[in-house]
């Protein structure tokens, strides 16, 4: 058995060897709403279910340059997001919203998607998302819903 030490790999290096060892991944296709009322959306492949009971969710939202993402900084601000699995039909859409835009562009204008009102959050989430599933979330822990 090969042993690696990720501690003699450079940070580029522990992110291949993930990423090209945890597989499939799924991506977590997450909607935000900023305190100026931008929808922001943005996919992350650092994302899994954790348990069951409670059911909880791990995304995980690198900084860029030491400073915090949109998606992470809307959802602390607000307390609320929408996370969705996109099937194949979005891959061109869902990698559009992965632009490096300002806090005040919308990836969701930018790739032309369709927002939907959420039943239980005040984020909408996206429309027409085959298995979109949409589970929104409290940043509290203390509740979630599939939608």
């Amino acid at each position: 058995m090969k042993s690696i030490d990720p501690q003699e790999l450079s940070v580029k290096e522990n992110y291949k060897f993930l990423t090209g060892s945890i597989i499939p991944r799924p991506i977590a296709f997450v909607t935000t709403l900023s305190s100026e009322g931008v929808l922001n959306a943005a996919p992350f492949s650092y994302f899994n279910a954790l348990t069951s009971n409670p059911p909880l969710i791990a995304i995980s939202i690198g900084r860029k340059d030491g400073i915090q993402k949109d998606s992470s900084r809307n959802a602390e601000e607000l307390g609320e997001f929408v996370v969705h699995i996109p099937d194949e039909t979005y891959i061109e859409a869902v990698n559009k919203t992965a632009a490096n835009l300002d806090p005040d562009q919308s990836e969701v204008e930018l790739a032309n998607l369709t927002k939907a009102k959420s039943v239980k959050v005040g984020v909408p989430g996206i429309a027409k998302i085959k298995n979109s599933n949409g589970m929104c979330s409290r940043t509290d822990h203390s509740t979630w819903w599939f939608t």
